[in-house]
């Protein structure tokens, strides 16, 4: 399995080519997850991108739309949120995973983005559109999933994924969105159901993430 962090210092070409091959990527898990060394980015404000694929080289890979990275080895959600969006690409038959976040500063509780210095997000932001749409270009016939849950109406982040969206759709006006196809009490979630709680079994339902970013923003869509 290849798991590959990047931050801001990292240039953009995204796998390494010394990256092992296996052929068979459900044998990850959980607890190996946790493993992981995250010393190449553990100093760093922000992670951009992360890549679980079972080849150097994913040809149809999912590309998930969380809300940020916790940047915690010892985390019990951030490895449940991992290991359960990797069951999920694999279950809907990708061939990898790639993790961008609506915001890409590190924090593992989200209520603390509100307090993070504004210069630093904004900073964070447009780095990170450089990135999605490094992999926008690459992969412009893979599917996207939205699974940040309903934070982001606390956090203020509607904006900063009506960007996001633009660069994605920019690059394929023909590309598809999804949410998990989630209900609470028998009723359908607001907002794309964060993945760490729900079964990585659950189906997907395709998504009108444009309809929801005016239905968050009204028709100044967040600018």
């Amino acid at each position: 399995i290849i798991i590959i962090f990047m931050n801001q210092y990292t240039k953009h070409n995204t796998m390494s080519e010394s990256s092992t091959n296996i052929t068979d990527w459900r044998i990850l898990t959980a607890s190996s997850i946790e493993k992981v060394d995250f010393d190449n980015y553990s100093n760093e404000q922000a992670r951009y991108e992360m890549w679980v694929s079972p080849t150097d080289n994913p040809q149809n890979p999912l590309i998930a739309i969380g809300l940020n990275p916790c940047g915690k080895t010892d985390d019990e959600n951030f490895s449940r949120t991992t290991d359960n969006l990797r069951r999920i690409a694999f279950n809907n038959h990708y061939e990898g995973l790639i993790i961008l976040n609506l915001c890409p500063v590190i924090t593992d509780r989200a209520s603390e983005l509100r307090k993070k210095d504004m210069g630093l997000k904004d900073s964070a932001h447009q780095e990170n559109l450089k990135h999605i749409r490094h992999i926008a270009e690459r992969y412009k016939e893979s599917d996207v999933l939205l699974c940040f849950g309903k934070a982001i109406v606390k956090q203020h982040l509607a904006g900063y994924l009506n960007d996001i969206y633009s660069v994605l759709h920019s690059t394929n006006k023909d590309r598809r969105f999804f949410r998990i196809n989630a209900s609470r009490n028998g009723k359908p979630y607001d907002n794309p159901p964060h993945p760490s709680r729900i079964s990585p079994n659950t189906p997907l339902e395709p998504m009108d993430v444009e309809g929801y970013i005016n239905e968050l923003c009204g028709t100044d869509r967040c600018r």
